[in-house]
């Protein structure tokens, strides 16, 4: 067994890791090896994509806004409650936009039966809702930034009653900057969660011939701040991917541009993290980053 995460290996326990897989309905399989006594299974969703930048060659366009982030559930639960065989579908992350609003989520499941994601059936789920995309960026209002996943509950994983739940709420993303001419919202980390939103997309003025730059996800602790795009239509930069202790965080809003060309990129999201958004620009509207997919973990030991 790989080290992966510096999780112990299989002469402590037994891990499995869990990626999305393409297809939102696609589901993985799990056999519960021997000789365990307690199982441990983390769950966390897909990050929700950013939205596109606006482009026009006259007025003031708005930037696109960033993605919202997954939630997390943890359960600590004995193994002889647990099922011989489970079930993972890992959310997948949503899709930047290209000329609109980025894609939204999928949730990530561990059932106890294949293809079921009824309560009854579920140990875990990563959230109620999943995390949404950004707002594609106008000439007329500000994008507003994509929800967070909302949290689970019990009620909804009616398998891990026995266990214990811990359930988290994710975080949302930044806004686009001002259709009038401003920078990208920026999101600042480990506000709510151990993910994070994407930030939004720097907005201009043809008019004023203004840039603005995009929104950065502003570091804590561990975590090094993610610089924003930069003007004149600098692509925002991926988010930051910690191994030890994990943490993940969205990317960073791309610059406007009136100078000529095409706004910047939004960064794409790390796992569970959402997607930047697009600068705004005279020729094209700059991208919005895609959100990162979800994961699962279980540890019998």
């Amino acid at each position: 067994m790989i080290d992966e995460f510096f999780i112990p290996s299989n002469t402590f326990g037994d891990v499995k890791m869990f990626y999305a897989s393409g297809a939102a309905s696609n589901w993985q399989e799990w056999v519960k090896p021997r000789g365990c006594s307690m199982i441990l299974m983390v769950c966390i969703g897909g990050g929700g994509g950013g939205g596109a930048g606006y482009a026009a060659t006259s007025g003031s366009t708005g930037g696109g806004a960033g993605g919202g982030s997954s939630g997390a559930s943890r359960l600590i639960i004995p193994a002889f409650m647990v099922s011989d065989r489970l079930y993972i579908q890992v959310g997948v992350g949503g899709t930047g936009g290209v000329g609109g609003a980025g894609g939204a989520a999928g949730l990530s499941y561990i059932s106890a039966a294949a293809g079921s994601t009824t309560a009854a059936n579920l140990y875990l789920a990563s959230g109620a809702a999943a995390a949404t995309g950004g707002a594609v960026g106008t000439s007329t209002a500000t994008a507003t930034a994509g929800l967070a996943s909302t949290i689970a509950t019990a009620a909804g994983c009616g398998l891990s009653n026995f266990g214990i739940i811990t359930f988290l709420a994710g975080q949302a993303g930044g806004n686009g900057g001002t259709y009038t001419g401003g920078a990208g919202s920026s999101v600042t980390v480990l506000a709510t969660i151990g993910l994070s939103g994407g930030a939004g997309g720097g907005s201009g003025t043809i008019s004023g011939t203004t840039n603005y730059a995009g929104g950065a996800i502003t570091g804590a602790g561990l975590i090094p701040t993610v610089a924003a795009g930069v003007i004149v239509g600098g692509n925002g930069n991926p988010g930051v991917l910690l191994n030890a202790p994990f943490l993940t965080t969205g990317g960073s809003g791309g610059g406007s541009n009136y100078a000529s060309g095409n706004g910047g990129f939004g960064g794409m999201g790390q796992l569970g993290s959402g997607g930047a958004g697009g600068g705004s620009g005279y020729a094209a509207g700059g991208n919005g980053g895609n959100g990162g997919g979800g994961f699962v973990i279980i540890v019998s030991f």
